[in-house]
């Protein structure tokens, strides 16, 4: 990891395990990036929203939006990264979590049990519960035993990385169900 830090805080000035931090936190935190409004529906956001009332509007406010827009407007080419751009969305991403800490982490928490198989939308959903409560069960009874702790320490890790990423940067979705599938 080392050279890969030396090289992304030496372009971008602070030291990061990714290029578009900014990006993908915002896009964590429930918005849109340059879109005013979703338009797809079935997400987890769309089951989350609801229960928060008015106050867990996951919208970006139009100074947000104006912010990004200009930050961004020199960006012609959809996967590029620029600086200002990355800038402007960590500002953006850190101003929605310090403004809405509690919408964000209900959608965050949502996505975690998301991740882990508990949307309980059918029987598929059913399965994907029964192998998470495995993967936790097992390891435990492994850990119990006092037998293979290096691995049932790195699986833990394993989960606790992936629980993270889906509470902080996972974006909206709908079908993927990562830990599992």
């Amino acid at each position: 990891l080392s050279p890969w830090l030396g090289l992304v805080a030496a372009r971008t000035g602070t030291p990061s395990l990714a290029n578009t931090n900014g990006t993908n936190l915002l896009l964590g935190s429930g918005t849109y990036l340059f879109h005013g409004s979703r338009t797809d529906s079935g997400t987890v956001m769309d089951r989350v929203e609801p229960m928060l009332g008015e106050a867990g509007t996951l919208q970006l406010s139009a100074s947000q939006l104006a912010r990004l827009e200009a930050a961004c407007d020199e960006v012609t080419d959809p996967g590029a990264v620029t600086l200002p751009c990355e800038k402007a969305a960590l500002s953006v991403a850190g101003e929605l979590w310090r403004s809405r800490p509690g919408a964000l982490a209900t959608f965050g928490i949502a996505k975690v049990l998301h991740s882990l198989g508990f949307s309980l939308r059918g029987p598929g959903d059913l399965f994907r519960v029964a192998v998470t409560v495995a993967a936790v069960l097992f390891p435990a009874l492994l850990w119990r035993a006092r037998r293979y702790r290096t691995r049932v320490l790195l699986h833990a890790g394993f989960m606790l990385a992936g629980m993270t990423i889906a509470f902080f940067w996972l974006p909206n979705q709908r079908f993927a169900v990562f830990y599992i599938d």
